[in-house]
């Protein structure tokens, strides 16, 4: 894969919508079909808020380093933070991993990316939390 965009964002709410938007103008660029720009934006929206909202317990400023690769109509999106653990690819059911919350504390963008992605992995780095997640593009369903 080539990686294409490889960028660090400040822990502030503010930034997740630039930088899903950066991300969509550069996949543009490069004809990516529009409904996996518009997964790569989800992935990166949720991705980025969560880390945001919940891995930091303090007032200092975290960086949240967002890389983007392309390989023909596959986009492999990789976000890291040094924010507490939490891997998004786990699946509560298999009882391994803490649960998602219930929908009214939050917990449905998580499952969302799960949906619309083809791959996610976590891994914990040096203290910092490492998820990779694969969107490939699929042929459009006739009706």
């Amino acid at each position: 894969m080539e990686t294409i965009w490889q960028t660090r964002w400040a822990n502030h709410i503010r930034e997740v919508r630039i930088a899903a938007c950066d991300a969509d103008h550069d996949l543009k660029a490069r004809g990516v079909a529009e409904r996996v720009r518009y997964a790569v934006q989800l992935v990166i929206e949720e991705l980025m808020t969560n880390s945001i909202k919940y891995a930091f317990h303090d007032d200092e400023e975290h960086a949240i380093g967002l890389t983007m690769a392309v390989e023909d109509e596959t986009v492999r999106i990789t976000l890291t933070d040094d924010g507490d653990p939490f891997d998004p690819s786990c699946d509560p059911q298999n009882g391994l991993c803490r649960p998602i919350p219930k929908p009214s504390q939050g917990g449905m963008g998580i499952m969302m990316v799960r949906t619309i992605c083809d791959s996610i992995t976590y891994q914990r780095e040096n203290g910092r939390n490492v998820v990779q997640v694969d969107i490939a593009a699929r042929p459009e369903r006739s009706e």
